[in-house]
Parts: structure tokens; C-alpha cells; sequence
């Protein structure tokens, strides 16, 4: 028996030394446009974003980051 409304998939986001890239946000963005059409119903989001975490540059990323704005909207 299978149980189709039991069961909630969630996209996730590698926000591990990427950040800040060029075209980062805009392919991370249309990743998450996809996950959405593929069933995604939310977004983890796990506690390394703000403590763990960093851009490219090395420096760490908070969840609150201007450069992440874009994928709050969308999922907003």
C-alpha cells in the first residue's frame, strides 16, 4: 500500500564555498525553479548556514547575506 500525501520532499541548497560566484545565485535560483516543478514542496535549510559555511572567498556566510536575497523572494 503506498501512502502518496504522507510524504513531503524537500530541495536543499550546497551553500558551501560557492557564494558569491558569478552566476551562483541566478543557477541556484533556477535549480530551485526546478525542484518546484519536480514536486519540492519547501527548502531545508541546515544550522551550517550562519556557522559553518563559507563563500568563495573563505569568509562565512549568515543567513541573512544580501547576495542570498534571491532565494528568499523566490521562496517567499
Amino acid at each position: 500500500m503506498f501512502y502518496p500525501n504522507r510524504f513531503v520532499v524537500f530541495a536543499n541548497i550546497d551553500f558551501n564555498r560557492n557564494v558569491g560566484k558569478p552566476g551562483w545565485i541566478e543557477a541556484t535560483v533556477k535549480q530551485l525553479e526546478q525542484d518546484v516543478k519536480n514536486g519540492a514542496r519547501g527548502l531545508k535549510v541546515y544550522k551550517s548556514l550562519g556557522l559553518s559555511n563559507v563563500d568563495f572567498k573563505g569568509n562565512r556566510v549568515a543567513i541573512d547575506d544580501p547576495r542570498l536575497s534571491p532565494i528568499w523572494k523566490k521562496m517567499w
